[in-house]
């Protein structure tokens, strides 16, 4: 099956919706009959199902099964909210670090004719030299 799309280009453009086998009718076809039948088979499945008069025993695999299958999608969900939670206060430290350095570099000293507390580094005041000679 080929692309209807020649570049990459030309598929970030699309309006509207966006039909993969549009241009194979055979595709669909067999995804309608494939799709018929999975309907029919789970109608004719729902009313061959029949109650056990033992309901109130239980398998314990089965039971083993359910309980780790709730305790996996548990462990899933407070993993990816712990995970979630890691990036964001990293994010978070990594914008406060860009922050306080940027709030530092906006508060360093000028060092200008207005300021009292200006640094002369290694320049003199004409008042300070020295005569030799």
């Amino acid at each position: 099956m080929s692309s209807p799309f020649e570049t990459p280009q030309e598929f970030l453009e699309v309006k509207g919706p966006l039909y993969t086998f549009a241009d194979s009718p055979t595709w669909l076809t067999f995804f309608l009959v494939l799709s018929v039948i999975i309907f029919l088979w789970f109608i004719y499945a729902s009313y061959q199902i029949k109650g056990s008069s033992n309901s109130n025993k239980s398998d314990p695999t089965v039971m083993g099964v359910l309980i780790l299958t709730g305790f996996m999608s548990l462990a899933q969900s407070a993993y990816i909210s712990g995970k979630s939670a890691v990036e964001a206060y990293l994010q978070q430290k990594s914008q406060r670090a860009y922050l306080s350095q940027h709030r530092k570099a906006r508060s360093l000293p000028r060092f200008s004719q207005n300021n009292p507390h200006r640094q002369y580094y290694a320049s003199r005041s004409p008042r300070s030299k020295i005569r030799r000679g």
